[in-house]
């Protein structure tokens, strides 16, 4: 949950589940924390990942992270829900 997104993911998940911000603080600080490893990130790719079969590996790996957490939201959800 990147710089990007975080603070947008947090924001609306307490509107929607009516949490409050301390259950949703995870969420938040890292759209605060992630932005220089963000950057980092972006460098070392740059820098390492040149072939095909690594950037389909790159790929996968965020498919896996979005898929994660989208799961944990849901479990926030069903968990939020009388």
């Amino acid at each position: 949950m990147g710089h990007d997104f975080g603070g947008t993911a947090a924001h609306h998940l307490e509107r929607g589940l009516a949490l409050g911000k301390k259950a949703l603080r995870f969420v938040a600080g890292h759209g605060v924390a992630d932005q220089t490893h963000t950057r980092e990130l972006e460098e070392k790719i740059s820098q390492y990942i040149k072939r095909e079969p690594d950037v389909r590996f790159v790929h996968h790996v965020a498919d896996v992270s979005a898929n994660l957490y989208v799961r944990m939201f849901q479990e926030v959800d069903r968990d939020a829900t009388p």
